[in-house]
């Protein structure tokens, strides 16, 4: 209910206002950039967990039931699911990383690089649509 309040102060300061009315106009690019994000972010965390895990399983010709998971030179995986990657991936588009999470291998790390540049592409150029500049006329 407190929430609401700041709501109602919005009215009695000219910047909150103008961030209001600024929100709602450009409510379909944010949108658009939300769709974006959410799309690359379920993309590059795909791609990230089969090019960057390293756990294999190993099992001889004869029977199928004596498989052994075997590591890799890289280390132990650290994107155990799909889900597990969105953090990172996240994080990688928005900022340069945490550290936290790191790719390993070659592919891996390619797809980070990727990444990273999809973020810039995607968060730091702005839309033609909502350019000042851009008026028909």
């Amino acid at each position: 209910m407190r929430i609401v309040r700041i709501f109602k102060i919005s009215r009695y300061f000219e910047g909150l206002f103008a961030l209001g009315q600024a929100l709602s106009a450009s409510a379909g690019e944010l949108l658009l950039l939300s769709l974006m994000l959410a799309t690359f972010v379920v993309l590059f965390s795909s791609l990230i967990y089969f090019t960057d895990s390293c756990d294999v399983k190993v099992c001889d010709a004869d029977s199928l039931s004596d498989c052994e998971p075997q590591q890799c030179d890289e280390g132990p995986n650290q994107f155990d699911s799909v889900v597990a990657g969105f953090w990172w991936s996240l994080i990688t588009m928005s900022t340069v990383g945490y550290g936290d999470y790191v790719p390993r291998t070659p592919l891996g790390k390619v797809v980070g690089g990727m990444c990273a540049l999809t973020g810039i592409l995607v968060i730091s150029l702005p839309f033609p649509s909502s350019s000042p500049t851009s008026t028909s006329s």
